[in-house]
């Protein structure tokens, strides 16, 4: 009689492990459906920063209104030794390298996030690249200001973050117009 209340014993202990498996298993695919409608659905590698994003879009607005004003400028001045020729290169040239940060910001590959954490560390090294690049144009779109001011260029001081870059071209242009 020993023998058949171990043997009992045991195939109740094997079917309630079975229930819980099985609901573990019910739960997990049902989370998993909620949370992605399909498993072909492109996921996105990593989510991208709002404020730089918005920091591109800000520099862009200012360039292009700088394009604007150097455009009325050159319309009512038709000399052609004139130096806003040369802005207005250098300001179109700044809008085209905004472009491809842009681009290269919000696309990524998803086979980098296959690659674990050396993928993750080449998106965290291309942003910084990115963010640097960035902090660039805006420090050379606030040396044109400073031009533009009558100031020395030499008197602008390094921009210490794309925020404060931004601020400051900001008040720059304000003095312009």
């Amino acid at each position: 009689m020993t023998k058949i209340n171990y043997i009992v014993r045991h195939l109740f202990l094997f079917a309630l492990f079975i229930f819980f498996a099985k609901n573990a298993i019910e739960k997990s695919f049902e989370l998993m459906q909620k949370e992605k409608p399909s498993p072909w659905e492109k996921f996105d590698v990593h989510e991208l920063d709002k404020d730089f994003l918005c920091a591109i879009t800000e520099t862009k607005k200012q360039i292009n209104y700088l394009l604007s004003i150097f455009g009325v400028q050159t319309k009512q001045n038709k000399d052609p030794n004139n130096n806003n020729n040369n802005n207005i290169t250098a300001l179109k040239d700044m809008l085209t390298q905004l472009d491809a940060i842009e681009k290269k910001y919000t696309k990524n590959s998803p086979a980098t996030f296959l690659l674990g954490p050396i993928g993750t560390t080449s998106i965290v090294l291309k942003e910084q690249r990115l963010e640097k690049h960035l902090l660039g144009i805006i420090g050379d779109l606030s040396n044109i200001l400073y031009v533009l001011n009558n100031k020395k260029a030499e008197e602008n001081t390094k921009i210490a973050s794309i925020q404060a870059g931004i601020v400051s071209n900001n008040k720059l242009i304000s003095e312009i117009t």
